[in-house]
């Protein structure tokens, strides 16, 4: 019976043994497993991560770190911080940025280089910037992806100096034309364009001087802004406007449009001889029966001193609400809205038509 016991005792002693054991081999297969790997991320850590300018010298490069849960996240950080870099005082409301794109589209006195940059998508933070390069991405331990957006200061500043100085001329060759305008439409037209071209301008000018001061300090940049803006104002206000809106009852329409010819420094006279034809109807429609609907239709028209009909607008909608008169009240809303979004951008893109022909 003894002997039994000591076998059983001998036998359980060996196994707890064999399975401590095996427990440190496995522990320390991990560990040194877990080392391996350790040293081979750090292995494949870029040399852009570890020393940035090591590899991209702040003498040569503009750069920000971006990181995120994918390549593509990643590089819209790493745009958008390099992009913070140029923060600037220079705002350009989204029409003219518009139409700047069209008339630089359009224009045979850009090259196909520069109609390109002009085209680039804009980053989040509203600044547009030129040549954007990226970096190989490095995902780390924890899978999040990291990338580099860099600017060549040299390559960039040349790009910018070229696009910034066909800018220039064109500026003066729509300042020329507006000179030479037979009329009062054409003139304001030239110096409309050349203004929005001048807007653009002085952003790329902003964002040269900190990728390269000398380049920006090369040559001029053409007309000033002062003169500009004033021969502009004075166009603007030989530009005298008349309004007539049929079937506009409340006068909503009408104070619509005088209000967004007066923002563009035009002239309001009965006596006009740009005369703005309107025509609005609200109708009641059947559409839910729990709710009081009415369609609307707006109709503008521009006509010359000559009687042409310069710019023609048609837009429609429909409206709901829980009473007629609150339905009506949203549909004025929203034609005031479509004056001001759709009508006016009607009107400059004829008066750009103009001078790019």
């Amino acid at each position: 019976m003894m002997k039994e016991l000591d076998r059983e005792f001998f036998l359980n002693s060996t196994i707890g043994r064999v399975t401590l054991i095996a427990s440190s081999l496995v522990l320390v297969m991990l560990v040194t497993a877990c080392a391996t790997g350790a040293r081979s991320r750090d292995s494949r850590v870029p040399e852009w991560y570890i020393d940035r300018a090591s590899v991209y010298p702040d003498s040569a490069y503009l750069t920000a770190n971006g990181s995120g849960e994918s390549r593509r996240a990643a590089e819209n950080d790493a745009a958008g911080s390099l992009s913070r870099i140029f923060a600037s005082n220079i705002r350009v409301e989204s029409l003219a940025e518009q139409r700047y794109r069209e008339i630089v589209g359009t224009s045979a006195a850009y090259s196909e280089n520069e109609r390109t940059a002009v085209q680039a998508v804009a980053i989040e933070s509203q600044q547009q910037l030129r040549n954007i390069r990226f970096s190989d991405p490095y995902t780390d331990e924890f899978g999040r992806v990291h990338i580099l957006a860099y600017l060549h200061r040299p390559q960039t500043a040349a790009i910018y100096r070229g696009l910034i100085d066909t800018n220039t001329r064109q500026i003066e060759r729509l300042v020329e034309r507006a000179a030479e305008a037979s009329t009062t439409v054409r003139r304001f037209a030239y110096l409309s364009a050349a203004d929005v071209v001048r807007l653009n301008n002085e952003v790329y000018i902003d964002q040269l001087r900190i990728i390269s001061p000398a380049a920006a300090g090369l040559g001029g940049f053409g007309i000033s802004s002062e003169r500009l803006a004033n021969l502009i104002i004075d166009a603007a206000e030989q530009m005298v406007f008349s309004v007539h809106v049929f079937g506009d009852d409340s006068g909503r329409v009408d104070a619509a449009i005088r209000r967004q010819i007066s923002l563009r420094n035009f002239t309001v006279s009965d006596t006009g001889v740009l005369r703005v034809i309107g025509s609005v109807t609200i109708e009641p429609v059947e559409i839910n029966p729990r709710y009081r609907s009415v369609r609307w239709v707006l109709e503008i028209d521009l006509i010359d001193e000559r009687g042409e009909v310069l710019v023609t607008a048609a837009h429609d909608g429909r409206e709901n609400a829980i009473s007629h008169s609150e339905a009506v009240n949203f549909a004025y809303r929203e034609i005031e809205d479509t004056i001001r979004d759709r009508f006016v951008h009607e009107m400059f893109r004829y008066f750009d038509s103009i001078a790019i022909r």
